[in-house]
């Protein structure tokens, strides 16, 4: 592997000398960015699990601002060896933060097609059985419409793997993928009250037993918790759960009972549908909902027209300058 010449915001490129040539590309990502600022104290705080290439601490991916910018830095590094669970992360952002129209903006496919064989990601969305390509556009449609359709098919695992390929493929091609997808690969934000509910139908099929026992003390700890649920490792790790235990019990999925991943990722709101709130999910179209006496009592008037407006990104901006303790305050408007 060649040496690589590692850079984003935060590094080797300070004056953003770089960034601003990049920039010069695509009108879209310059409205992404006209209003960011990139503070490396902020980023010197973060874990490593918030960057794309976590190794090296490299591509942050914690807000929309710096997800655009580190994938202008990746299409800057698409000669060099790139790891591929770090096309894996910006996948995810893509998706995340709806950022297709800047993929499809930026020639970043015929860049990274410059990378060396060994390190292209798959050709298949099942490579041992060389089954469903995703070589093209059309081939990527074929294999998301099998993968949505006949879920039951595949193994659990293995069905999140193959779409995990698929979002990358569909990230490289700079196309959409359907709601349900982005369910299937975690990318949706989870309701817990909805998911303990779930869990409790499965803990009355699964009878008598330490199965039960299992279901029942996940709903009851979710049901203790936010009303949301956005972290895909969370997510994952509840997935995770639900899939031992229905294995444990044998439950068959069907209209009434839905794979793990499908059960916990139980809404169609993305993170750039949603709100952190002193570490409380909440939807974007919450707070958009608040009247005008709420942010009056907690002295932030100028939120109220922004809302008024239907300023969506204009009040995402003024909401992550908030102290903590105002956060907090929110949380109960929104719940």
């Amino acid at each position: 592997m060649t040496t690589p010449t590692l850079m984003d915001a935060y590094r080797n490129d300070t004056a953003h000398g770089h960034l601003a040539e990049m920039l010069g590309k695509s009108e879209i990502a310059q409205g992404f960015l006209k209003n960011a600022s990139f503070n490396p104290d902020r980023v010197q705080s973060l874990p490593d699990t918030a960057f794309a290439w976590e190794a090296e601490r490299l591509l942050p991916l914690d807000t929309k601002e710096d997800a655009v910018a580190s994938l202008l830095y990746r299409a800057k590094l698409a000669s060099t060896d790139v790891p591929a669970e770090v096309d894996a992360k910006l996948a995810h952002a893509v998706v995340l933060y709806d950022l297709l129209p800047l993929m499809r903006d930026l020639a970043v496919v015929k860049e990274a097609a410059a990378r060396p064989e060994d390190a292209a990601p798959s050709k298949y969305a099942l490579p041992e059985e060389g089954l469903l390509p995703i070589d093209t556009v059309e081939q990527i449609k074929v294999a998301e419409a099998t993968l949505c359709e006949q879920v039951e098919k595949f193994p659990h695992v293995k069905h999140a793997q193959a779409v995990a390929r698929v979002v990358v493929a569909a990230y490289r091609h700079g196309m959409p993928l359907s709601k349900l997808t982005h369910r299937y690969f975690g990318a949706t934000a989870t309701n817990t009250k909805k998911l303990a509910y779930d869990l409790e139908m499965r803990a009355t099929a699964a009878g008598e037993g330490p199965v039960r026992e299992g279901y029942d003390k996940l709903a009851a700890e979710l049901r203790c918790g936010p009303q949301y649920l956005s972290d895909r490792d969370t997510q994952l790790k509840i997935a995770s759960t639900v899939l031992e235990l229905d294995q444990a019990g044998k439950l068959e999925y069907d209209k009434r009972f839905e794979s793990p991943m499908l059960t916990v990722c139980n809404t169609t709101k993305t993170a750039e549908e949603m709100v952190d709130l002193g570490g409380v999910s909440a939807p974007l179209e919450a707070v958009m909902q608040l009247p005008t006496d709420v942010w009056e009592e907690m002295d932030v008037p100028e939120m109220a027209p922004l809302v008024e407006a239907g300023d969506a990104d204009s009040v995402k901006q003024v909401l992550d300058t908030l102290p903590l303790d105002l956060k907090v305050q929110l949380q109960p408007y929104v719940s």
